[in-house]
């Protein structure tokens, strides 16, 4: 399996998958400052970032939702 990783036409990443078409994450939404704002996963778990206006750093950060899978693993 090769990992493979796509960029918008300005160089920032925009998803990560496999040669195998497994998603690993997408959705990638960044703002003006180059900060990412929105990440998607794979394994549906997403996050929202916001950053202070004044010196970019991170003010707040979000679970968007989560979806546990079962792998049928036991332990």
């Amino acid at each position: 399996m090769i990992i493979l990783d796509g960029y918008s036409k300005g160089g920032k990443l925009n998803g990560v998958g496999s040669s195998k078409g497994k998603r690993y994450a997408g959705g990638l939404r960044y703002i003006e400052n180059g900060h990412g704002a929105n990440t998607e996963y794979g394994n549906g778990a997403g996050m929202s970032y916001e950053f202070a206006e004044r010196n970019h750093r991170l003010a707040k950060m979000d679970a968007l939702y989560c979806l546990i899978q079962d792998y049928g693993v036991q332990l």
